[in-house]
């Protein structure tokens, strides 16, 4: 069997530099694995615009780490090549909050599956975590289904709600290395757009409900100044006001400043908005907002972001309205989409309810792990 190192990549000024083998490398074996997941390309991007995200560090430092043959480990991060890279993981660290959490994101070649990669690489990154002073670490399992009820390696997330399928060998491994399925998500996808006259009930309903007390606006890529400190709040509250079950994770705090990076980092990453707020108006405060990001590379794919009412104003159907009036705003600037994608704990009934009226079909699960040192 072969054996793995480990090493930092360096992350290129650009895709073209002599010093992005590591990271194209990386890319690549992501991609495939999307692929051979879900089966459509929906979550492939450009290596571009990867690195966009990649690079983007002031409020997350983003580590990247790949698997490369022993005989390979003496060559500088630099020279290392596309094809020396058998697996890689990022370490997200969080620079402004949650000063105990490393989230991992990894993967291996798909055709070198049950050689050790993976080991290698969480031990590495787990070691990277514990350099930092970080004593949990969260990561995400991928499946394309949940397995029925009664199933005899049925592995239950901690939550409750939600089951994984425990012989999976991803499902395995996170188990064996300690960790526990603190939260399962469904993974849902909408077929765009919606028959006009569809989507017209749900919001005459849901305005109907939410009465004249609520005002919505809509707007695409940048936030109007006059609501940057209002989507701040918003953005900082649904950082903890979904549901997180036992998840060890402290509210994320964002402001005018943090609104606008988010905003230039996702136009350096060749993706774009679409978000539609509920403006509360006796009060002149924003209350609701919902947010579908949009990859300028994939047109007829979109991401269902985040979604929040505050809690102080639920049960007027806000959260209805507002992603009823997003679709709309995406079906008119961004018409050649075709499918919405988006995930929701599965404990979280309203708003899987929400998505269920619209026509959101399960596709997949994601697993929330996590491990306390």
């Amino acid at each position: 069997m072969t054996s793995w190192s480990v090493v930092e990549a360096v992350l290129p000024a650009g895709v073209e530099d002599r010093a992005a083998g590591a990271v194209v490398g990386a890319h690549r074996l992501n991609a495939e694995t999307q692929r051979r997941t879900w089966g459509h390309d929906d979550f492939v991007e450009p290596v571009e615009h990867w690195l966009g995200t990649l690079r983007g560090q002031e409020y997350t430092e983003r580590i990247v780490l790949v698997a490369v043959p022993a005989a390979s480990a003496d060559r500088r991060p630099e020279d290392l090549t596309a094809d020396d890279v058998a697996g890689a993981a990022v370490v997200e660290l969080p620079r402004t909050s949650n000063p105990r959490l490393a989230e991992l994101d990894v993967w291996a070649d798909p055709d070198r599956l049950r050689q050790g990669i993976g080991t290698a690489l969480v031990d590495a990154a787990e070691r990277v975590a514990a350099r930092r002073g970080r004593t949990t670490v969260h990561g995400m399992t991928y499946h394309r289904g949940e397995p029925p009820e009664g199933h005899p390696d049925a592995l239950a997330a901690a939550s409750g709600s939600g089951r994984l399928d425990g012989s999976v060998p991803g499902v395995a491994f996170a188990a064996h290395r300690g960790y526990r399925p603190e939260q399962a998500e469904r993974y849902s996808v909408l077929d765009v757009p919606l028959d006009a006259a569809v989507l017209a009930r749900h919001l005459d309903g849901a305005a109907a409900a939410a009465g004249p007390g609520y005002r919505l606006h809509s707007w695409t890529d940048r936030t109007p100044d006059a609501w940057l400190d209002d989507v701040g709040v918003l953005l900082t509250r649904m950082s903890t006001d979904v549901p997180l079950a036992d998840l060890d994770v402290e509210e994320d705090p964002w402001d005018a400043a943090r609104v606008r990076y988010g905003e230039d980092l996702a136009a350096a990453s060749g993706r774009g908005y679409v978000v539609t707020v509920a403006e509360h108006v006796p009060s002149g405060r924003l209350v609701a907002l919902t947010r579908i990001e949009h990859p300028a590379a994939q047109p007829e794919c979109a991401w269902q972001e985040d979604t929040l009412v505050l809690r102080e104003h639920r049960g007027h159907r806000l959260g209805m309205l507002v992603k009823a009036a997003n679709l709309r705003t995406l079906a008119h600037e961004r018409p050649a989409t075709r499918r919405v994608h988006t995930w929701n704990a599965e404990e979280n009934g309203h708003m899987l309810a929400i998505n269920v009226a619209l026509g959101f079909r399960p596709a997949g699960v994601y697993a929330s792990w996590q491990r306390r040192s």
